[in-house]
């Protein structure tokens, strides 16, 4: 099982190695995983690639047209399940969290132009 994104807070666009930004549009419904792709690929070069993560079913088809439509490249796209922490509540000031996994979908994106 797979950590997922980096988590910064949920949405967040961050950059992570050198050429690579990282879309985290975990949670996100249909259009904000366009919309997050959208943004983020404003911040590259070309040639630099984005790597998203998406747990909304309908992106795979989404971000799919997105790259088409735009020009620009769809290199990966994989599903995987990624841990994911949950805050469920305080019992006698003590915080509990549950941990579960989450079915997500990552998307590797260069741009072209």
């Amino acid at each position: 099982m797979n950590e997922g994104p980096a988590r910064v807070a949920e949405g967040e666009v961050t950059v992570g190695t050198v050429g690579l930004l990282v879309v985290d549009a975990i949670g996100q419904l249909c259009p904000v995983p366009v919309l997050r792709v959208s943004q983020g690929i404003k911040q590259l070069k070309v040639g630099d690639e984005m790597e998203v993560w998406a747990t909304d079913p309908g992106s795979k088809s989404d971000i799919a047209a997105w790259t088409r439509m735009t020009g620009n490249e769809l290199v990966t796209v994989s599903e995987e399940d990624i841990h994911q922490e949950h805050r469920v509540g305080l019992e006698a000031d003590v915080e509990r969290k549950s941990d579960s996994s989450v079915h997500a979908y990552k998307f590797r994106i260069r741009k072209m132009r």
